[in-house]
Order: structure tokens, then sequence, then C-alpha cells
């Protein structure tokens, strides 16, 4: 049902020009509506379901005394089960007081809701996935690094298995319109594979297109694959339509499909979003594959969100996480090294070259002005071998080259090298020592780049880290808060946080508050708009008491901020993970933690063009609303389980 309302249209319409993809923007209000009958029958089954098990729980006590004893004992030990749990310590307190103000069944939900008890089979399944795909030839970095990070990418190396690596191109999205368009051209050129994996897949215009593109590359051989989640994608991913995705040779699987069962697995949801095209570019960031996210149809005012795209190593990382998921869903064991050594022809490896340049000599010297833009596309086509100038504030075109090549040899369309005089002695030796490649001009600060959305490509010398990670119930660890919390721990001058919920654990709070008070600029922004009303609650009332501290609050004023990044002085961290504890602790996540200089300069403007469409909170004390603090103490209790 659409919804006509003049007022917000011309707060949209006001806002609009401000935005960096305003012109393609059609301005609609819309509600979700299909889909959540579905949720609310399967929730009302479970429900019944429990509550069966709790009546026949209580005929047990009223019948028989040594019942009811046995109760006590075990509400008793429960509570000291949970007090040395490694669960966070708001999770706790809620679970022993429901044990208490529920007795004698309160034992009873909470092991039935322990995911070491019912989730333990999918837990061994993935941990063998883990196993299996643990030997795999990698690329990693194994230079110099800064000590901050390399302190990070050890603690993600050492926790999931993901490498860190250089040699990748990385632009950077403040908007989802952006992005889209670049991945449904990069979707377009495949040749080998394409790996989708959304929590949201949604019918609509966008999709329309994607499914278009895709429908094409099927046809013409492309392996195209996609894992959607069954609760993100729920009534918005018609039956009819995945016939049809799945009758073009598309591959497209479930993840967790709901049934009308109580299981606590239905809680641990694919919240991924990764792009991958033939293991050489992968796309991540706070998007998914629905139109509100271009901005397409509006259900809660403007939708702020970003992406980042990184051509070259990197690709790897996400191609290993989606190859482990995929694994994970169809249940099915297959090679990954064939996927994984795609990724080597984006961005090969100097060693390859090496073992293998000798038997690929041209055969006469009528060959070499080909020779020589084949092998620079193999060597060099990453972004230490890419030349560009500014020009105009859009992708800059290359830089000519100095150097002279012999008579009647043509110079290679984009990698700029020097002179190769003997191919056949010297092809060895040079591969070990690249020659110098024309470097590029970059601004030195956020207030030099022409926009927020940048296409810079790092040279040799400024490009950075890259470590995309996953995180998710196969792995002891919650990845996601951790990796979080060593971010903001580095944090000396900024802490910029852009995230459209706000439930963190104490560490996350403590660690913010002591920031603030030792002179840290903290910066967090949140909606203006809210989806979900209890949890905005919840999230507005973390975020003021902050302000306390002096970490600075805003929301962002007719629009709902589904980015999720943080940015500090030397790296940022962008991805799926929201800062609230089902992200921390029970979802599957992803991101990437980077210290590129061309991503950082972009997020930064994203962040510098947003706070002026903010308004920021104070805190004024004494000013207390009694039955909005009553109603968001009680949505607390429940805030572990949101």
């Amino acid at each position: 049902m659409r919804i006509e309302n003049r007022k917000l249209k011309r707060q949209y319409a006001a806002h609009m020009p401000k935005s960096p993809d305003g012109d393609i923007i059609r301005i609609k209000t819309e509600r979700k509506g299909i889909g959540k009958m579905k949720g609310m029958l399967i929730l009302l089954v479970a429900l019944l379901q429990l509550g069966l098990l709790v009546f026949l729980h209580l005929q047990l006590v009223n019948a028989f005394r040594w019942y009811l004893i046995f109760s006590v004992v075990m509400d008793i030990v429960t509570c000291l089960y949970l007090l040395g749990s490694s669960k966070n310590g708001r999770a706790k307190a809620v679970w022993i007081m429901l044990i208490l103000v529920l007795f004698p069944v309160g034992f009873l939900i909470f092991f039935l809701s322990d995911e070491r008890i019912f989730f333990r089979s999918s837990r061994k399944r993935y941990k063998k996935i883990l196993i299996a795909s643990s030997d795999l030839p990698l690329k990693k970095w194994e230079g110099d690094m800064p000590k901050l990070t390399a302190l990070a990418c050890a603690y993600i190396k050492n926790t999931t298995g993901y490498m860190p690596v250089k040699n990748t191109a990385a632009k950077y999205y403040p908007s989802g319109a952006s992005a889209f368009d670049d991945m449904l051209a990069d979707c377009a050129s495949a040749q080998r594979f394409i790996f989708i994996e959304y929590f949201i897949i949604a019918e609509g215009a966008l999709f329309s297109r994607l499914f278009g593109v895709l429908k094409e590359r099927a046809a013409a051989g492309v392996d195209v694959r996609i894992i959607y989640d069954d609760m993100g994608s729920s009534g918005r991913l018609p039956r009819s339509l995945k016939k049809q995705v799945r009758a073009a040779g598309i591959q497209m699987y479930t993840f967790n499909k709901l049934v009308p069962l109580y299981k606590i697995g239905m809680n641990y949801r694919d919240h991924r979003k990764i792009t991958v095209v033939d293991g050489r570019i992968a796309y991540t960031g706070g998007i998914n594959i629905a139109d509100e996210y271009v901005n397409e149809k509006r259900l809660y005012g403007y939708w702020k969100d970003n992406a980042v795209r990184m051509e070259g190593d990197a690709a790897q990382g996400f191609t290993l996480m989606f190859l482990r998921q995929w694994e994970f869903v169809t249940r099915k064991r297959f090679d990954y090294l064939p996927f994984l050594q795609s990724a080597e022809e984006g961005v090969s490896s100097a060693e390859q070259n090496t073992a293998e340049g000798v038997e690929n000599l041209p055969d006469s010297a009528e060959d070499l002005p080909d020779y020589l833009e084949s092998a620079a596309e193999k060597t060099f086509i990453n972004a230490e071998a890419t030349c560009k100038t500014q020009s105009d504030g859009l992708e800059n075109p290359p830089k000519p080259c100095t150097e002279e090549l012999p008579e009647g040899a043509e110079r290679a369309a984009e990698p700029c090298i020097e002179t190769l005089p003997d191919i056949a002695e010297n092809l060895s030796d040079r591969l070990k020592n690249p020659p110098a490649v024309c470097a590029e001009s970059s601004p030195d600060s956020a207030e030099d780049l022409p926009a927020a959305e940048t296409s810079l490509k790092s040279t040799e010398q400024e490009s950075g880290i890259f470590l995309p990670y996953a995180s998710g119930l196969e792995y002891r660890d919650p990845v996601v808060r951790d990796v979080y919390a060593g971010v903001l721990s580095q944090a000396r001058e900024r802490l910029w946080i852009m995230t459209p919920y706000f439930v963190p654990d104490e560490t996350i709070t403590n660690m913010l508050t002591s920031k603030a008070r030792s002179g840290v600029d903290v910066r967090i922004v949140l909606p203006g708009v809210p989806d979900k009303a209890y949890v905005y609650l919840i999230s507005l009332d973390n975020a003021d008491k902050l302000t306390r501290s002096g970490v600075k609050v805003y929301t962002m004023s007719d629009a709902f901020v589904h980015t999720k990044s943080v940015l500090i002085e030397n790296c940022a961290v962008i991805g799926s993970a929201n800062f609230d504890l089902r992200s921390f602790f029970q979802q599957y996540e992803n991101a990437v933690y980077t210290d590129d200089k061309t991503v950082m300069r972009g997020l930064e403007a994203d962040f510098e063009a947003t706070f002026p469409e903010c308004v920021q909170r104070n805190y004024v004390k004494g000013k207390t609303r009694p039955l909005r603090t009553l109603l968001t103490a009680i949505l607390q209790i429940f805030a572990p389980m949101m």
C-alpha cells in the first residue's frame, strides 16, 4: 500500500540535491506488508510448542515432589553455569533474572535456547569445513606493516584464518545507487563465475536489472551462485521469481530456511553482503539487493548506505568466505582451488610469471608488441602498475610514460613499464625486481577530493593492507566485537562510527567512554528515521548515556542510516556488522579491515558530508520522561535478543 504524504515528499525533495545519486531517485513512500504474516505464524507455532513443553514440565512438578526439588537444584546449577560462562554480561543478567522469575521452568527455557546444545551439529559441520579449507594456498602479505595494523591483522589471522593482502585497487561508494551501477557492470563482464550472498534479496527494479545481467552471463556459461537468508528475504522474494532464477541456470540456495518449529537455530541468520566476480573483484558494505538501498522506494526516508569495491588480492578472501558458506548450505563437498586460482588471473604473482615466462616467450620480433601487452596485463595489472593523473575529480586517464620503446613497438594500453631489451635473458631478473612505474598524484586530505565518492587507485607506495574476514558461530571468539574493540583501542585522535543500531555490550561502551574522556574525537551517527521503533529507543538511550562522557551523537535528518563503518586515524572497517549484540554474538557477518589511504579518504569525506545533514543530540541534566524511561528500561531487558 502506497502512502501519499506531501510533507515527507517536500522533505525528501529538499534533501535530494545534497545526495550523490539524487538525479536517479524517485520519491516514493511504501510500507512492508507481505512477509510479516509468515513470520508471525512461524513464531506463533514455535511459541505453542514451547508452551506445551512448559505445561508438561509444570504437570510433573505438581505431580512429583522430587521433581520440584530437582527443578530447584537445576535452577541453582544453571545460574552458577551462567556466571562462569563466556556470555556477555548483559545476557548473563537477563538470563539469571528470567530463570528466577520463571521458576520452576526457567532452567528448561534456558537449555532449550542454548546454541551449544541445539546448534551443535551445525557447529561440527562448519568446523569440518574450516579444517578442510585451512591449508589452501592463499595470497598473503608478508612484508612490513605499521605496528598497530600488524596487531589487528594478527588477531584476525589467528582467529579466522584469513590473510592480510596488498595489491588491491579500491573504490569507496557513499551510496547504494552508485555502487550497484559499477557492480552490475562488473557482473556483465564476468567470464568464470559470479558469487552473490546477501541477507535481503527482494523483488523489484534493482533485482530485475541484476537478474537480466546474471541470466545473460549464465547463458554464456558463467557459473552464477546465489545465497540469500530466508528471514531477511521472507515475503520479498516470491516463489515464482525463484523458479525463474533457477530456470535460467543460476544456482540459488536458502540459508537457514524458516520452519514452524521451535529451533534456537532459527535465530542465527546470514547477515553478510558479498559479491565476487571471477575471484578478482569483490564488493561489500551495508547494502542489500532491494529497491530501498538505491532509494528507488522509500520506507524510512532517504536510505544512507555505503560499499567498497576491491579489485585484486583482497577478492580472494571474499571468494573463500562464499565457498565455505556454499558448502555449508548445500552440504556438498567440492574443490575450492579452481575458484581461488582464478583470482590470480586478476593480479598475477611475480613468482608465477617467473616460472612460466620462459615457456611463453614470443616466437619472433613481430610478436613482441603483443607479448609486451600480455606480460604487462598479467604482471602489472595491480594497483602498483596503474598510471593515473587527476582529471576533473573523475577516474583519471593514464599518464604517458617517458621511456622509449624499440622502433616499431606499440605501447601497452594501460600499464606503464620500461623497455625489455632482451626478454629471454632478462625476464626472470626483471620480474624479481619490477621496473619503476609512473606514480599517480593523490590528494593530501579529504578537502582535496572533488566529491565524497572517489575512484583513486593506489600505487605500490600507497597501497594499504586489506584483510577481509568473516564471523559466525563457527568461531569460538566474537570476531566482530573483538575487531571493533581492537580498532577502538587504537584511536588516538578520532573515532567515528556510523551504524543503524547501537546496542553494544559493556566492553564497547566502556571503551567509547574512556576514549572520549581521554580527548579523542568520538562521534556516532545514527538514523533520524527508525525502521524498528523498539530498537531505536534502546539505541538512542545507549547513545545518550555516552554524551555525558563527551561522545558526540548525531542523528541524520529525514534519513535511515544503514552504513556500518568505523574510521580512526590509521585504519577503517567497512562491512555488514552493526554495533549491536546480534552482530557481535549471533549472526554470520563479514567486513574488511584496511589502512588503505584511498578507502580512508573516501570514508572520511563521506562522514564530513554527513555531519551537516545531522542533528547533534545533547545531554541535558535533569531532563527525563518517566514513561519513556520505564519503557526503555523494560526494552533493555530484551536487548541481548534484538
